[in-house]
């Protein structure tokens, strides 16, 4: 089957910028670089916070499809809040697993849609702390006030 432009661009866009712009569809998923460590980070987060801008004008309902593992909480954040200030009726559909940050995020949605066979798991997190002991108290400070906020949404 020979495909015209136009298809050939919307494939473009979908696999390399995760955005289907005439279905006014976004690709939300953990980050895949060789470099990264994966899960949400500050380039899936980036990405989606450009995509929401470009579909956002028109003010007509966006379609999110999300399958990851979760990742960084500073991403997941920057990516709910890009959904939840957004002036358009949003649709989060989960593939997959939807788990950790990607389960907050889901909470922004306007509408939520689990395919069958998608998995949740949501959790608190984890931390690595060292340093002096100043240091460690403020680390805990600053991780009780996140866990505080997750726990709000």
């Amino acid at each position: 089957m020979k495909r015209n432009d136009h298809t050939n661009s919307i494939i473009e866009e979908v696999h390399d910028y995760c955005i289907d712009f005439d279905r006014r569809q976004i690709y939300l998923h953990d980050s895949v670089k060789e470099d990264s460590e994966g899960g949400l980070d500050f380039r899936v987060a980036t990405r989606f916070i450009k995509n929401m801008a470009i579909l956002e004008p028109s003010g007509d309902p966006i379609v999110i499809h999300q399958f990851s593992y979760g990742g960084q909480c500073d991403a997941g954040f920057a990516i709910y809040d890009a959904i939840k200030t957004s002036c358009c009726h949003i649709t989060i559909v989960s593939h997959g697993s939807t788990m950790s940050m990607a389960s907050l995020i889901l909470q922004a949605a306007d509408e939520r849609i689990a395919m069958p066979n998608c998995s949740f798991m949501f959790h608190e997190g984890d931390q690595s702390i060292g340093g002096t002991h100043k240091q460690v108290q403020a680390w805990a400070f600053a991780g009780k006030k996140i866990r505080d906020k997750i726990l709000h949404i």
